[in-house]
């Protein structure tokens, strides 16, 4: 039996921005599961291989299908940088440099 998107899984791509006939258009490219989103790889292929789908909608979709993975419009890495002192680290207390 064919892998093929649930209803459940269709109403989210719905809300995303995805119609009828675009799930019909991913269905023709060969993307019929969730796990077929992970080999697209990113909105701009998503764009590419289904005809009239606007990038943004593209974007929500790759989102919700890989998960954080998926950078955000805008750039950035999101991590927050971690610095580790020794525990002998002495600091001025007027303006904090190391000592």
């Amino acid at each position: 039996m064919p892998k093929t998107f649930s209803a459940l899984e269709k109403n989210i791509l719905k809300s995303k921005g995805l119609s009828d006939a675009h799930l019909k258009k991913l269905a023709k490219a060969g993307i019929n599961s969730r796990e077929d989103f992970k080999t697209v790889g990113d909105a701009a292929t998503l764009a590419d291989l289904v005809d009239g789908l606007k990038k943004d909608a593209a974007a929500a979709v790759m989102a919700w299908a890989v998960g954080s993975a998926v950078p955000a419009a805008g750039g950035g890495s999101g991590s927050p940088s971690v610095v580790v002192d020794s525990p002998d680290a002495v600091y001025c207390i007027h303006c904090r440099t190391k000592q």
